[in-house]
């Protein structure tokens, strides 16, 4: 009896210690490159929560980061970072900026691909805004086009590219929406940039969608989806043109996609004279609120969050202030700084980006 006791006994104990290794050896449900609250980690996972509205107080994780912040996501970028550094230098002789973070990208997309997909679509934006940089505006619209297509087939929503402020996001889908414009706003500036056609662009837009097809999305499928955004977005902003000398019709909101496109293409007067219609606007707006201001504000990228809580938009104010100075005007620069200064007499809510121009705009013109 004493026997089959132990013997009862031993093999409760072996159940507790494989039950205890077992456990142990489960994988985490939430993969260490992902925040804990982040929703985004499987599309599996992540179709089951794209209606979950966000709990009072928590804030949502952005999909792709802003630039120069794959620190954020990839726990060892320093030691990557400095492991390169020590190759090139050996092979090389020099480590430049821009070829430490290539090499560092190329090794993540060979790591990460499958395993991780908010690294992946960070690896190819990086990698899109570094040959933006270099004006290198065709090879960027691939790896831009297919950080969306990674994007589309992963993270699944319906092709909506919003840009939502973060705080405001309420669901998984207005976070998509947030990563697919920040591409597609990518692409159009690269062909706006060369004044490309959008269907001149398809073989560079599929490039590395065709090398590397992903199940839940053809490759045609996707050029439509891209396609017809961006020719519907290309009607829109010339319908706007269009109704901007009437004003009634006139809406500052309309023009944040326009002013950049007039500046690339150095229309300066036209954009001069669409933000000062703006700002007029504003002040007008300013005054029937008794200051407290009902304003959707823009942001210029990648300040997502910055001007969230302004109850003025400085966004209209810099641009304008900024061609000023390109254009030499330096007392039109004055002038528009001080409508600022006075519009937002709460100092607590005004943008250093703006004020700080004052002091050096006053110094050009005592030379």
């Amino acid at each position: 009896m004493i026997y089959i006791f132990l013997f009862i006994l031993i093999v409760f104990a072996l159940f507790l210690i494989l039950a205890t290794q077992n456990k142990k050896k489960e994988p985490n449900s939430k993969s260490n490159y992902y925040d804990n609250e982040d929703l985004f980690f499987a599309d599996r996972k992540l179709t089951r929560h794209q209606d979950t509205v966000y709990q009072k107080g928590f804030t949502p994780n952005k999909i792709i980061e802003n630039d120069n912040a794959l620190n954020q996501i990839v726990p060892d970028y320093k030691e990557r970072e400095q492991i390169v550094i020590k190759e090139l230098e050996n092979n090389l002789g020099k480590a430049l900026p821009n070829d430490v973070k290539w090499s560092i990208l190329q090794t993540l997309s060979s790591e990460y691909f499958l395993k991780d997909h908010k690294i992946i679509v960070n690896v190819s934006y990086q990698r899109g805004l570094l040959l933006q940089k270099e004006k290198k505006y065709k090879e960027a619209i691939s790896h831009y086009s297919y950080g969306l297509y990674y994007l589309m087939n992963f993270y699944q929503a319906d092709f909506n590219p919003t840009a939502h402020f973060i705080d405001q996001v309420e669901t998984a889908n207005g976070l998509i929406e947030m990563a697919q414009q920040k591409f597609i706003n990518k692409i159009e500036l690269c062909i706006n940039y060369q004044q490309f056609n959008i269907n001149d662009m398809k073989e560079n837009i599929l490039l590395y969608v065709n090398i590397s097809t992903l199940p839940q999305l053809t490759a045609q499928d996707f050029f439509r989806q891209v396609e017809s955004y961006i020719k519907k977005h290309y009607e829109k902003e010339q319908d706007t043109l269009q109704h901007l000398d009437n004003e009634q019709d006139f809406n500052y909101l309309s023009i944040v996609n326009i002013i950049p496109k007039l500046k690339r293409e150095k229309k300066y007067p036209e954009a001069i004279e669409l933000l000062k219609k703006a700002i007029a606007s504003i002040q007008n707006e300013k005054q029937n609120t008794d200051g407290i201001g009902t304003t959707s504000w823009y942001f210029d990228e990648p300040d997502e969050q910055k001007y969230s809580n302004y109850n003025t938009p400085p966004w209209y104010f810099y641009q304008l202030a900024v061609i000023y100075r390109k254009e030499k005007q330096y007392e039109d620069e004055v002038q528009v700084i001080k409508d600022y200064l006075n519009i937002t007499k709460d100092e607590k809510y005004r943008d250093n980006k703006i004020t700080d121009r004052l002091e050096k705009v006053e110094s050009l013109i005592k030379k």
